[in-house]
């Protein structure tokens, strides 16, 4: 069974809409429905999920992770600490000016991003 048939079984069998599951699971609701499409529109490529997203829908569910793992079988599980696609989801729900601080911030060495948060910080203190 694909992860995406497991959300969209719980969510029929409890009423759900995707919308709430992912903001009980902290989630986007486009990640959320890439899960159950189990395809990543960007890629058209099938999902693999971090760990972290699937310890995240395993609690909402109530199952410990180790049996949340023997129901998906053999299913594709990434290791890595997040979900690059959910933050890429989360983004596309924010304007384009925050969208593009982001692609520009994230290409900034680590002294110039601190140097910008200090920046920011500081304007925000004056407000």
């Amino acid at each position: 069974m694909t992860l995406g048939e497991i959300i969209k079984n719980y969510r029929m069998e409890h009423k759900m809409s995707q919308r709430t599951f992912a903001e009980m699971c902290d989630l986007s609701n486009a990640y959320v429905s890439m899960l159950e499409k189990n395809e990543n529109t960007k890629n058209g490529q099938p999902i693999a999920p971090s760990l972290v997203t699937i310890q995240k829908v395993a609690r909402v569910m109530g199952l410990s992770l180790n049996d949340f793992l023997e129901m998906l079988g053999d299913a594709p599980v990434s290791l890595a600490e997040y979900d690059e696609t959910d933050i890429y989801c989360k983004l596309m729900e924010h304007d384009a000016d925050t969208m593009e601080f982001v692609k520009l911030f994230n290409r900034l060495n680590k002294d110039q991003k601190a140097f910008i948060l200090g920046e920011i910080k500081a304007l925000l203190q004056g407000i």
